[in-house]
């Protein structure tokens, strides 16, 4: 090769880093650390509700979308609880929210 890059360039002219290009890495640098410790601090105010919380609050939407006269831990919606999944679909309740005969 005698001194010749393989694209025709002399060693000597062939442009290195510099103090350009170590100023621009050192930014980058600066800037993701920044990023980084941004995010740590966002992740620290994330509240996470504990599985005791997450039970109660399952707990309790059953209990408000449970219907008068289902048993506890059911939701009413079984094939033979008469709610909606008896009934084929949402549609075929009445105004009162009550199962309407599909059939004309």
């Amino acid at each position: 090769m005698n001194g010749q890059l393989a694209a025709g360039v002399p060693a000597d002219v062939w442009p290195g880093l510099g103090w350009f290009g170590s100023i621009v890495v050192l930014g980058l640098c600066l800037v993701t650390f920044l990023l980084w410790r941004n995010m740590n601090k966002q992740l620290k105010r994330v509240k996470v509700p504990t599985e005791a919380q997450l039970r109660a609050a399952d707990a309790e939407r059953r209990a408000a979308t449970a219907r008068p006269g289902t048993p506890a831990g059911t939701d009413g919606d079984g094939p033979d609880s008469g709610g909606i999944g008896a009934a084929g679909s949402a549609d075929a309740l009445g105004p009162d929210g009550n199962p309407t005969d599909p059939r004309p």
